[in-house]
């Protein structure tokens, strides 16, 4: 899935203000009060599936509802504890350290990218060891390459640790630890019959 950037999301919905209806009469306060109750009902069912940036309910609901009604819906879902930008920030955060490790400087990016302050995302991350993650991620993906001749798993476990954003010396060093590791468990790890 591809994220847009701040920049992006504040153009489009500077846009949608910008060409947002005129605000309805008082006559029309039933339609105001069931699109309100439309907004809510979709931003609980985007928060339920998965926590939520403030930002991605904001671009979301903008695609349907008006200015207006996007924002008393967010602050309905500030006031009911369903949005909460630190909390998002900190889940995402988690997540990324235990299933898909990433450097602290790759899950900033992915925070922002999903409209988290930058000080926000520097104070959740500033917690991630980039080694460490690394050594993680590259365990992982060792099993997989533990057939290859050592240039090509150092060759491709590198190339995998830096699409993650890790540098190339964090990603080497891993490399190295998986490749000693690997070695250690399986003396003969590409079942050579002459070293039995």
């Amino acid at each position: 899935m591809q994220y847009q950037t701040n920049q992006d999301v504040v153009s489009e919905l500077k846009f949608i203000a910008e060409n947002d209806s005129p605000k309805p009469s008082l006559l029309d306060s039933a339609t105001n009060s069931d699109e309100f109750q439309e907004s809510c009902k979709a931003a609980r069912r985007f928060i339920n599936y998965r926590l939520r940036s403030e930002a991605e309910v904001r671009f979301r609901l903008s695609k349907r509802f008006r200015t207006s009604t996007v924002r008393e819906t967010l602050a309905q879902m500030y006031r009911e504890g369903l949005l909460n930008d630190e909390r998002f920030a900190r889940a995402f955060t988690e997540s990324r350290k235990n299933s898909r490790p990433k450097s602290a400087s790759a899950v900033r990016r992915e925070l922002e990218m999903k409209g988290v302050s930058r000080d926000l995302s520097l104070s959740v991350t500033s917690d991630i060891d980039d080694l460490e993650a690394a050594l993680y991620a590259a365990s992982k993906k060792s099993r997989a390459l533990s057939n290859l001749p050592e240039n090509k798993f150092h060759h491709k476990l590198i190339g995998h640790l830096r699409r993650r954003g890790f540098t190339y010396s964090i990603s080497e060093n891993a490399s190295n630890q998986a490749w000693t590791a690997l070695r250690s468990t399986d003396p003969n790890p590409l079942g050579n019959p002459s070293i039995r």
